[in-house]
């Protein structure tokens, strides 16, 4: 068997792998040889590095919102998957870091009189699973869970951005902003959101994936107009009361 691990940056495909091994060898299945792979590719650019029908599994983790077109990142992923194939993946939605973007947009509007992006775009969970249909999966599945994580300040949970390597990514973004928008910024935060505790909460919302390769082993929908009852007579012809306990 072998386990491929694919990023855009050399050096986390680096470190991931080193971890990877090291628990591998660890674990001592020797019951289950793998082989490892790397290779630094967008998902945009699959095709290119992996043969088509090839993977069985996909997986990924919060990574997917750094990829330039989301849409074609899921129909690359679709064409190396083996039919029957499954992606899983989680990466964050649009309510991530709501706080800090309207921190943001409240102190650059009174201090500077305009906006401008500071957080990258991320995905709508509500579009997550047209986008895995459109992109030619079935029996999608997508729910989503929101994390709260609390900081002492502003400037904390920014530096925990840097250091997580999740700064502002978009293109046209403005790399200078003054100070004092900054420190209105921190306020504008602390103002709105602390807690009762003195903290701040920084909200992630991560948006949970499944997408299946279709195969023809796979459940497959009724055609339409096949339907021997109409929804509409649903309960008229039966008593819903009749076996509930007295």
């Amino acid at each position: 068997e072998k386990l491929m691990m694919i990023d855009n940056s050399e050096t986390i495909i680096k470190s991931a792998s080193d971890t990877v091994k090291e628990e591998y060898l660890r674990s001592s299945i020797e019951d289950y040889p793998l082989t490892f792979e790397q290779h630094v590719a967008n998902y945009d650019e699959l095709n290119g590095v992996i043969e088509e029908n090839s993977v069985d599994v996909v997986l990924s983790g919060l990574s997917l919102h750094w990829t330039n077109d989301l849409a074609e990142s899921f129909k690359s992923v679709k064409k190396i998957l083996k039919p029957d194939g499954v992606l899983l993946a989680a990466m964050f939605g649009n309510d991530t870091l709501f706080e800090m973007r309207t921190a943001l947009a409240v102190a650059e509007q009174e201090r500077e009189g305009g906006l401008s992006p500071h957080i990258s775009p991320m995905i709508r969970s509500a579009d997550t699973c047209g986008l895995l249909s459109d992109a030619g999966f079935t029996l999608t599945t997508v729910d989503t869970l929101n994390i709260e994580v609390e900081f002492v300040n502003a400037f904390k949970c920014m530096e925990h951005l840097s250091r997580m390597g999740e700064s502002n990514g978009v293109i046209n973004r403005r790399y200078n902003m003054r100070k004092e928008t900054f420190i209105a910024a921190a306020a504008a935060y602390q103002s709105l959101f602390q807690n009762d505790d003195g903290y701040i909460p920084a909200t992630f919302q991560i948006v949970f994936m499944i997408g299946w390769k279709p195969h023809e082993s796979q459940p497959k929908p009724k055609e339409i107009g096949s339907a021997e009852h109409k929804l509409g007579l649903l309960g008229k012809n039966y008593d819903f009361t009749r076996n509930r306990g007295s």
